[in-house]
């Protein structure tokens, strides 16, 4: 026990007890925090990505998931040391579950953040174009070599050997997209310049409480 071991070389030293009392009560409050922020993390986790067998389709806020789940990776120190754009405009609404939007969500962004090593910046943008609403992600990650595009939606393939997906989440993103009738890509790119992924869901109508 680190705390036990301290105050037994404290009382060898002489150094006061209450100098190790405050330590004690410092690491204790400390330690209450991340408690609190892992609860609240898993709580919001649990509300917006859980799995769903049958989900139920409605108009979802885009601009409004994406700023949960952002503030969820906040909670959850995955963006510690990386900077977000996030342009995700007001108002637009896309057809889908707020669970498979998140796990959507979730699954581009691990992408992205194995692919920046949990640093560099991330862009977000969207916008409507005719019958869908377009979101592209965009990283500052190695990008993808041109010869290995076609099989990044692949179950099981992956570049990181040390991918925590293993190889499972694009496929994840391409599964549910497909499921709510839209579709996903990932553009060409340069070596260095990162990697974009477009993402195209059906676009829905504000709902009635919405437009008043």
């Amino acid at each position: 026990n680190t705390i036990a071991t301290g105050i037994r070389k404290g009382a060898s030293h002489k150094i006061p007890l209450q100098a190790y009392a405050a330590q004690i009560s410092e690491r204790s409050t400390k330690m209450n925090e991340c408690l609190r922020r892992i609860r609240t993390s898993l709580a919001r986790f649990s509300q917006f990505a859980r799995p769903e067998t049958s989900p139920e389709l409605s108009p979802v806020n885009l601009k409004v998931e994406v700023d949960k789940f952002l503030e969820l990776m906040r909670e959850g120190q995955k963006l510690d040391h990386i900077t977000v754009h996030n342009e995700v405009p007001e108002g637009v609404f896309v057809i889908a579950s707020r669970g498979t939007l998140q796990e959507i969500l979730f699954n581009l962004f691990n992408n992205a953040w194995e692919a920046m090593r949990s640093q560099g910046e991330l862009f977000l943008s969207s916008q409507a174009n005719g019958r869908f609403v377009e979101l592209r992600m965009r990283d500052t990650g190695p990008g993808i070599p041109g010869e290995i595009l076609p099989y990044v939606f692949e179950s099981y393939f992956s570049t990181k050997s040390d991918s925590e997906s293993a190889g499972i989440g694009l496929p994840i993103v391409k599964h549910h997209v497909e499921s709510l009738g839209g579709t996903v890509k990932v553009s060409d790119t340069e070596p260095g310049k990162g990697a974009e992924f477009l993402v195209k869901f059906r676009k829905a109508e504000a709902p009635l409480e919405v437009k008043r």
